[in-house]
This record gives structure tokens, sequence and C-alpha cells, in this order.
């Protein structure tokens, strides 16, 4: 399994390689959990939150979004430049103001058709 691994991180910085005449942009996926405190204000923000997220889906930004079915947490998969940019996307969501996010930049491991 180490070896798999070693193969896998191997191949990737080979990959690196490749991209340096156009670098793809960076997927980064956004742990998210909700303060719910004010429910009202939370639900009244929804459907504008669901407009963004149309919106960005459209723009090629935003990839997906999961959200635990209690409603406490989610899962956001955005694109972008830097972690910069993607902080800079994540204060457009009207949701915003009740979410604590955290940022981890992911790597492709699967090969691309």
């Amino acid at each position: 399994m180490l070896s798999l691994i070693g193969d896998l991180l191997r191949d990737h910085s080979e990959m690196d390689l490749l991209y340096e005449k156009g670098a793809p942009p960076v997927k980064y996926i956004v742990l998210v959990t909700f303060d719910r405190s004010d429910e009202a204000a939370f639900n009244a923000t929804l459907p504008a939150e669901w407009a963004n997220i149309l919106r960005l889906k459209g723009l090629g930004i935003l990839e997906s979004v999961s959200i635990s079915e209690d409603g406490a947490r989610g899962w956001t998969v955005l694109l972008g430049e830097s972690q910069e940019e993607v902080e800079k996307t994540l204060q457009s969501f009207p949701l915003f103001p009740y979410m604590q996010t955290e940022l981890v930049s992911l790597m492709s491991v699967l090969p691309t058709d």
C-alpha cells in the first residue's frame, strides 16, 4: 500500500510539470459548520444562498455542495487560482456570516481522461 501511495505522489509530481504551460485552478474542499442559533435569519438567507450556488456552478467555480442530514455541517468543492481567491468566493455566500470554514486543497490521484 505504501509503495502505491509513493507511486501516486511521484506521478503527481510529474503531472505538475505538464501543467506549467497553464496551471489549472486548484480544487479546495471547504468544510463548513453552520451556526443556526438564529434559525429565522439563517432560513431567510437560504433563497439567496441557492441562487449564489447556482451562479457559481454556472461559472465553473463551484463543483459540488453536500449538507449533512441534520443540516449542521456542509462540504463544498470550489476551484480557484489560490486559497485567497477561494476565501474571497466564500465571502460572497449569503450564509457566510453563519459559517465556520476550513479549507483543504485537494490533489487528484486518479487519472483523467
